[in-house]
């Protein structure tokens, strides 16, 4: 079975160590960010009468609500309530 696999080009640290030297960012923090961006890019277009955050927030694979919540303010300077509702 070991045969089968393909074995990684770059140890995952050298990758880590590259992605971030380019992006500027770790590569978790990056995708963390790409959805924050992606769920107010929703939000901003939603209907609030009929949209939910929750909603919105977990098409875009969102799970931990709270941290969601903390995460998001911390880089828009608001609640995404408040981005729905505006």
């Amino acid at each position: 079975m070991e045969q089968l696999a393909p074995r990684p080009v770059f140890p995952s640290e050298t990758l880590r160590e590259t992605f971030q030297q380019y992006f500027g960012v770790p590569p978790v923090r990056y995708l963390n960010r790409r959805t924050l961006h992606q769920v107010r890019s929703a939000l901003k277009a939603a209907d609030p009468s009929v949209a939910t955050v929750t909603e919105i927030a977990t098409r875009f694979g969102v799970w931990e609500l709270g941290r969601f919540a903390r995460d998001y303010r911390v880089l828009f300077g608001e609640l995404p309530s408040e981005t729905l509702r505006h």
